[in-house]
């Protein structure tokens, strides 16, 4: 059975210098994360534990200077108190304590559910920590304050500390290092430099015969050479910078200067002595560009491949000029834009390009084939048909090559024959799309034929030759009608021979004879009988009414 938790705090003592203390350290905890205490690499930590203790009474017992917290779980009253065992010497009922061995700082959680993890909140005492080789003393700290330490001379920097469970943690920074005195080399000389602190800059004399200086600079007890040189100054001379030779004076060691390029070049180059040797650091010389031309070659398009060339006169650089094309065939017209570019032309076809006429040929194919002689490039010609044909054609000459705009050769029609309903005439030469009219042959014939000329082949387009009728007779309703000849598509009355009346209507089509009407015999004297009555009638002629 626990005993009260007043009875717990007053027989438990506290060890102070290996003696017991009964006065209590005051202190507070702080909850630190759930699950039992741990060391940053979630090992277990050294101390002593037990079960059936209330919260209260293992807070109490942790509450010593020996005890860095403790990890409490509710549920099976188990009380751990984390520290060195053998300081937990007078413990009430020790037989009932068990030793944990592990790590000696808090620093982490198991984060398990069920038990939590406090540190007490005990003051820091003061000390003397290192960092970069400078030794910095600092106060004691109460729980959870910061300070900053500024580092002692020749060192700079601060470091940022804070009291936690574990002690005194450097938050952040640290002390940075002089340098040393020491050598700085370049490819020929070596210059001693003096202490530097760090941050700050070095300078080294050159050796006895050489001008100038290097500078150091010093960072965190690391020299690095950052600029100056040793040499001697430069002599009078001249160098090249791209075709051109640039002259100079004197110049002294690491000094510089600006010169302008030489005529018939453009720009300035900037020159810097370095150990009597002159360099170019910036700039450059561009040439101007001479009279001349370059030679161009227009090809493609189906046209004929011409050579020529383009001329121009003295050019600055990074000038253009248009230049105008030639060939010795005269057959290149048009321009090029020609640019100067460090004493080379070139053209820049995007912006234009050396074009052709069209030499003499032909279009067409086959019998419409037509000659056309030289054509101007974008220059049009109306070429006219050959004999024969009727029609021309309109062409363009698009660089060297003839295009077909409009038009077309079409053939006349010789003079021949054409034949309507088996009767054959002739007709005359006809010009494409002309037509004329024959007249069929009147001793058996009737009509006209309208023939026009389509391309060389004469077509009959209207009209008919109908056969004339021969004479002959016509029965009807016994009486025989007779006719004479009837030419092709007339019409022509008959009387009817006595004693038939009336009279037939004949119209001839085509050499076949067609009728309308019907001869009739007179009808003699006679009565009808209508509705009871008698009526009587004299003589009447046929369809008389």
């Amino acid at each position: 059975m626990a005993r009260p938790l007043q009875l717990v705090i007053a027989l438990y003592p506290v060890l102070v210098g290996g003696q017991s203390n009964w006065t209590l350290a005051p202190a507070t905890f702080q909850r630190f994360g759930e699950g039992d205490c741990t060391t940053i690499a979630m090992l277990q930590l050294r101390g002593k534990s037990r079960r059936d203790l209330t919260h209260g009474e293992c807070r109490a017992l942790c509450n010593t200077e020996i005890c860095l917290g403790y990890s409490y779980s509710p549920c099976e009253r188990i009380c751990s108190l984390h520290g060195d065992p053998e300081q937990f010497l007078e413990l009430p009922e020790s037989d009932r304590w068990g030793v944990m061995n592990g790590g000696g700082l808090i620093a982490a959680s198991t984060g398990r559910c069920g038990s939590a993890c406090f540190v007490r909140k005990q003051p820091c005492k003061g000390g003397t920590m290192q960092s970069a080789g400078a030794f910095l003393d600092y106060a004691s700290l109460s729980f959870g304050v910061y300070r900053t330490l500024l580092c002692p001379y020749p060192h700079k920097g601060a470091l940022n500390i804070v009291c936690t469970s574990t002690g005194i943690v450097v938050e952040s920074g640290r002390c940075l290092r002089p340098c040393e005195a020491g050598i700085v080399t370049d490819d020929l000389f070596e210059v001693q430099y003096p202490p530097t602190l760090h941050g700050e800059f070095g300078i080294g004399r050159c050796p006895s015969g050489t001008l100038g200086n290097m500078t150091i600079i010093c960072s965190d007890g690391i020299a690095t050479h950052v600029l100056g040189r040793c040499g001697t100054n430069c002599p009078s001379g001249s160098l090249k910078s791209g075709t051109a030779a640039v002259h100079y004076a004197s110049l002294q060691h690491e000094g510089r200067k600006k010169i302008r390029c030489p005529n018939g070049w453009i720009g300035d180059v900037e020159l810097e002595c370095i150990n009597s040797n002159v360099n170019t650091i910036k700039g450059y010389c561009s040439r101007h560009c001479d009279k001349g031309y370059i030679n161009t070659t227009s090809s493609g398009g189906g046209g004929a491949t011409i050579s020529g060339w383009a001329s121009f006169g003295s050019l600055y650089h990074g000038r253009g000029v248009m230049g105008e094309c030639n060939s010795t065939s005269g057959m290149l017209t048009g321009s090029l834009m020609l640019f100067c570019s460090d004493g080379n032309v070139s053209a820049l076809y995007s912006q234009g390009y050396c074009k052709r006429h069209c030499y003499p040929g032909t279009i067409g194919t086959g019998i419409r084939m037509v000659s056309h002689g030289f054509i101007e490039d974008g220059g049009n010609r109306t070429l006219s048909c050959n004999n024969g044909f009727d029609g021309y054609f309109t062409v363009v000459c698009d660089d060297g090559v003839i295009h077909h705009q409009s038009g077309m050769c079409y053939m006349n029609c010789v003079a021949g024959t054409i034949t309507s309903n088996t009767i054959t005439m002739p007709h005359p030469y006809m010009l494409h799309g002309q037509n004329t009219s024959l007249e069929c042959p009147i001793a058996t014939h009737t009509g006209n034929v309208t023939v026009v000329c389509d391309d060389g082949y004469a077509r009959m387009v209207d009209g008919f030759c109908g056969e004339n009728c021969s004479a002959g007779v016509i029965p009807s309703n016994g009486a025989f009608v007779a006719y004479p000849p009837i030419a092709h598509g007339f019409a022509q009355k008959f009387t009817c021979p006595p004693p038939y009346g009336s009279y037939l209507s004949l119209r001839c089509y085509d050499g076949s004879i067609r009728y309308t009407g019907m001869c009739g015999k007179h009808c003699t004297e006679g009565s009808v009988s209508q509705n009871g009555a008698i009526v009587y009638y004299p003589d009447l002629d046929h369809e008389f009414v």
